[in-house]
């Protein structure tokens, strides 16, 4: 006999944590050339995937305080 699971109702679905927004929002704000640091943990994927959701490129470097951002378009 196949198992059923609990079926539960009402319960809410909770919202997502957005752990980038710090970093769309610097982004947008930067002019070509500009630079920013964001923690070595930031995760460099989610960083170039955000930048080109956005349109722009950037280069990053890892430095002793962080990942240092550029926008270079």
């Amino acid at each position: 006999m196949i198992p059923l699971y609990k079926i539960e109702k009402g319960v809410p679905l909770p919202t997502r944590p957005r752990g980038n927004r710090g970093f769309t929002a610097t982004l947008r704000k930067c002019e070509i050339g500009d630079s920013f640091v964001v923690p070595k943990d930031a995760g460099r994927t989610g960083l170039y995937t955000i930048a080109r959701n956005l349109r722009m490129r950037i280069s990053i470097r890892t430095e002793v305080e962080g990942l240092r951002v550029w926008r270079i378009t």
